[in-house]
């Protein structure tokens, strides 16, 4: 243990070189245990376990037990394995386990076979320092290759000792017989790796602070998102025509929108919870609660229709159609629903319904009106030929003429029925409406009933009309029966 021209000796520089690689295992257990999804760190830490390993056997064989050099390159050779493995891991590749156990295998029987055969120092060092300083240079291209997507975290300084090391390491086999470089190469080593702890260190706490500020910023877009996508559901759910709610998995509702409120004229918060059920009309209530409940049991859509009381009291029919609600796990958040308003639906299928009856009613009339008519014409005729045949001064002539006019009249209300029916042509004609009213009021008494009266307020001198007056006197027909059904009383 003789002092080296640097005036250190060498067990001393060795020793500083074991201290300053256990400080580095340290750090980079340290770090694993912050990181602990990181396999990358964890393989980097068993390696310098090893080199620390390697670096206690060599102080042992510099104070006096050269028998242990060869494990202490065995652990240098398992070192470079680790090393390697945990920089491929690092640069996102998977290790070949099965060709660095073979590579492992092979340097190792070379270190032992080396030693027993008594060659050369260098031959004896250079393949397990030229695979540790091939290694430490493959990690030294790895941290390179992760500053160019990662600026401003450090890894170029990481780098740059990764590779002076491995270069260092490189050298050794070729400089270590020399006094004169032995003991400053241990120092050199050990102030490699304090350095290297050292740039660790700043580097991961550089890259936290960095994905500190990155998840804030993430934060606070995610927050921006959040507010703008609130703004944007609240948009368009006041602005929309149907009536919109939200429940909770109870049933009580948490959400009702402007569109709702406008038509309630009530305040929110007297919608929530089961406050919207008071705008139910009685008469509706029980059976809507009833299937809603048994919706909710069975978490699946429902519709219903029912009456809902808005501001001044006014009722309308609604159809609620909702759906269950779901988060990404699928556990059941409640209800979202629309009412849509039916009142004028309803309206229209009434109107429809009785226009079909309307329909049936005018083919029935059609088919009753053709037939009479057909028969009238027979009796038309056969009054016709009577009338030929009787004598000028008979009796039976004022009955006849009875007959006759009666006949005709039959025949016009005949007519009548077919235009009804629509299945009279159009015969539009020169007429006097005062005097086709005039004509018609009698029917018209007779077709409303006694609790309504008619009277006819005529305008006068009007001018004649060209139309159709059976189909006149139909319109007038329909426009009094439609007044008395807006009057059933009278």
């Amino acid at each position: 243990a003789t002092p080296s021209m640097s005036g250190i000796s060498l067990p001393t520089a060795v020793s500083a070189a074991l201290t300053s690689s256990a400080v580095l295992a340290g750090v980079l257990f340290y770090l694993s245990r912050l990181q602990r999804g990181d396999r990358a760190l964890k393989l980097w830490t068993l390696a310098y376990g090893f080199y620390t390993l390697r670096q206690a056997f060599n102080l042992a064989a510099v104070q006096g037990l050269p028998g242990l050099l060869p494990v202490a390159d065995s652990f240098l050779v398992i070192f470079s394995v680790l090393l390697l493995a945990g920089s491929l891991r690092f640069l996102g590749r998977r290790e070949p386990i099965a060709v660095l156990t073979l590579v492992t295998a092979a340097i190792m029987a070379w270190v032992f076979a080396a030693h027993q055969l008594e060659l050369s120092f260098l031959w004896r060092t250079l393949p397990p320092y030229t695979a540790a300083g091939g290694a430490m240079l493959v990690t030294s291209a790895a941290f390179w290759r992760q500053g160019r997507t990662e600026t401003g975290v450090g890894y170029r300084l990481v780098s740059c000792m990764f590779a002076l090391w491995g270069l260092h390491t490189l050298d050794y086999p070729l400089l270590r017989p020399l006094p004169q470089f032995a003991g400053p190469g241990f120092l050199l080593t050990s102030v490699l790796a304090l350095v290297l702890a050292l740039s660790l260190i700043i580097m991961t706490q550089r890259r936290q602070q960095l994905m500190a500020e990155a998840a804030m910023e993430r934060l606070k877009r995610s927050k921006a998102e959040l507010r703008e996508s609130e703004a944007r559901f609240r948009s368009m759910a006041d602005t929309m025509p149907a009536l919109l709610y939200i429940t909770d998995v109870d049933g009580g509702c948490r959400f009702v929108n402007k569109t709702w409120l406008d038509y309630t004229g009530r305040q929110l918060g007297e919608e929530l919870g089961r406050g919207w059920v008071e705008m139910v009309d009685p008469e509706d209530r029980a059976g809507v609660l009833e299937q809603q409940a048994a919706a909710f049991a069975q978490r699946r859509p429902y519709s219903i229709s029912y009456r809902l009381r808005g501001s001044g009291g006014r009722l309308r029919w609604f159809i609620d159609t909702g759906r269950p609600r779901f988060d990404d796990d699928g556990e059941f958040l409640g209800y979202i629903g629309t009412l849509v308003d039916l009142t004028e639906q309803r309206k229209l299928a009434e109107q429809l319904q009785h226009a079909q009856k309307m329909e049936a009613l005018g083919q029935l009339t059609g088919g009753v009106a053709h037939d009479f008519n057909n028969l009238l014409a027979i009796i038309l005729g056969n009054l016709d030929l009577l009338d030929e045949r009787l004598p000028a001064d008979s009796d039976l002539r004022d009955l006849l003429r009875d007959s006759l006019r009666a006949a005709e009249r039959g025949a016009e209300l005949t007519h009548r029925l077919l235009a009804f029916a629509r299945r009279q042509p159009l015969r539009p004609e020169i007429v006097d409406v005062n005097r086709l009213i005039l004509g018609t009021i009698g029917l018209l008494r007779r077709t409303l009933g006694s609790n309504v009266r008619v009277d006819a307020v005529l305008a006068g001198e009007t001018w004649p009309v060209f139309v159709d007056a059976t189909q006149l006197e139909s319109a007038l027909l329909n426009l009094a029966i439609n007044a008395r059904d807006a009057m059933p009383r009278g």
